[in-house]
């Protein structure tokens, strides 16, 4: 829609790091919630972000890196917040969503100028026939960028990709997950107290009627984080306008224990990433794939692991996958470790599965964990693609070369090598999956990227426009000469189109020469 380029204020960083109100929201916040009326917000939103894109990088820098500040500063607050959000302790909170989100904002703090500076194309490689054209490639904002974050990671899921919108110079509008918007509400008061402008980030209702009247107002690029059905859904309400988007999806993420695997680094490996937020993290380890001769071992390792650790409680009616379960043991796999009972699931649930299980092709977003008997790599990658889910996945090996080599052979966005999980919170790593686990990326030089889109300024200094005039009889010949002279590799077809183009300009300036003396002629 058309929009008229108003003055947003830019607020100036406060000396001090007030800490955050938190607690529920009042009566009057949540009318305001339940009556928000998106047009106005988007006319609101177009106009800051209009006047945001003349805010210099580095300013957007030091708001980014106040913003940091401002995280160590309300810490505490954030981590109760967290712990009752994801029923987990502080230090667990800390650790997986404000620590990344921290190294996010000093990544970006610290190369934002860099990474969308204008890119000038030098000489080399440029057309000869392009000589007198300078060019440069300039990153270019989308506009008003809507998030919409998953519950298992309620912050850093949603403020990770919305800073990066944000220093790429849009408007941020966040849809927290249900549940989650009091914090929310809390992220956004750090960022106006950071700098950034109140009106050019918004948090919006965290109901499914609120995301689909957002989607209705079109937003210029859509962030989401979620399950792959959920994506479809979005998906096609964005077909219409042909919005883009990142699809951050569903994972069902594999290991891989190679026959020559430290099996008890393995098992706590293991142990800790299908434990880590009570099972809801989506590059968690599913499906283990173990050569035949090592499950025995590393089945009483992983038991071991697992007793070291609370068990997870899990009432039946909030286990969405309990019936993918039940058709699991109904079709061949056997429980190791867990109980199903009608009142209680106790979690971790440890499966024998035969490869051919239909579970190891769902998306089991719980402590489900399938263990599969293999004859070797070649075997484990044939079982392994029949999933459609390819988020992220592991390798354990004592040789690093062999994990590398098979590491290149695993469909995934991201892959792990003796480790899991936790090397993907590097805030220089982008995230993101393919198949049916999405496409795009957040996170990381390529994720602050795809907050814009490239735009290409051409300049000709050249006084003469030769392509403006009408094709002439040499024409064909000197374009095929010019061809051969810059795409031939043989030397002799170089020199045969050297002698074609001088003797073309020989001819050439001999017509020029009659014209001008049949001009002079012609003249009384």
């Amino acid at each position: 829609m058309p929009v008229h380029e108003a003055p947003v204020k830019i607020a100036e960083p406060t000396r001090s790091l007030p800490k955050a109100q938190t607690g529920a929201f009042s009566d009057e916040a949540k009318r305001s919630h339940a009556q928000i009326n998106f047009k106005s917000l988007a006319l609101e939103s177009r106009t800051a972000q209009l006047a945001w894109t003349n805010v210099p990088l580095s300013r957007r820098s030091d708001c980014l890196d106040h913003l940091r500040q401002l995280l160590v500063t309300n810490v505490d607050d954030l981590a109760a917040q967290l712990a009752r959000i994801r029923r987990c302790t502080t230090a667990e909170a800390i650790v997986t969503e404000i620590h990344p989100l921290a190294d996010a904002l000093r990544f970006l703090a610290r190369n934002l100028s860099h990474i969308l500076k204008p890119r000038v194309l030098g000489r080399s490689g440029r057309p000869i026939w392009l000589a007198d054209v300078r060019a440069e490639v300039q990153r270019v904002p989308h506009g008003v960028v809507l998030v919409i974050g998953p519950g298992n990671y309620p912050l850093l899921l949603i403020a990770a990709p919305a800073i990066q919108a944000l220093a790429a110079g849009n408007a941020v509008w966040l849809k927290p997950a249900p549940g989650c918007a009091d914090l929310l509400e809390c992220f956004h008061r750090l960022l106006v107290e950071a700098g950034f402008p109140a009106e050019l980030c918004r948090v919006i209702p965290d109901s499914v009627q609120a995301c689909r009247e957002a989607l209705r107002e079109q937003p210029d690029k859509v962030i989401f984080t979620g399950s792959a059905a959920t994506g479809r859904e979005i998906l096609a309400q964005l077909a219409p306008n042909l919005t883009p988007a990142t699809m951050e999806l569903s994972g069902s993420d594999a290991c891989f224990v190679r026959d020559d695997a430290d099996l008890e680094l393995a098992a706590s490996a293991l142990a800790f990433g299908i434990t880590l937020n009570r099972g809801a993290t989506c590059i968690a380890p599913r499906r283990v794939f173990v050569p035949k001769s090592f499950l025995p071992t590393l089945t009483k390792l992983l038991a071991t692991q697992l007793e070291k650790r609370d068990p997870i409680q899990i009432a039946p009616t909030d286990a969405t996958w309990l019936s993918d379960l039940e058709n699991a043991l109904a079709d061949g796999a056997t429980l190791l470790h867990g109980t199903v009972c009608p009142t209680l699931i106790t979690a971790p649930l440890i499966l024998s599965a035969p490869p051919e299980l239909p579970l190891l092709r769902e998306d089991i977003f719980g402590p489900v964990m399938s263990l599969v008997a293999i004859e070797n790599d070649d075997d484990a990658l044939r079982i392994n693609a029949r999933c459609p889910f390819a988020l992220g996945a592991s390798v354990f090996s004592k040789s690093t070369e062999a994990a590398r080599a098979l590491a290149n052979r695993i469909r995934a966005g991201s892959v792990v090598i003796n480790d899991v999980i936790v090397p993907t919170a590097d805030p220089r790593l982008s995230f993101g999956g393919v198949g049916d686990s999405g496409f795009g990326v957040t996170r990381g030089v390529e994720g602050l990227l795809e907050m814009t889109h490239p735009k290409v300024v051409a300049t000709n200094s050249s006084r003469r426009r030769r392509h403006y005039e009408p094709l002439k009889t040499h024409d064909a010949e000197m374009f095929k000469a010019l061809l051969q002279l810059t795409h031939d590799r043989s030397p002799t077809a170089k020199f045969r189109a050297l002698k074609t183009l001088s003797t073309i300009r020989s001819q050439q300036e001999d017509t020029s020469l009659e014209l001008v003396s049949s001009a002079g002629h012609a003249q009384p």
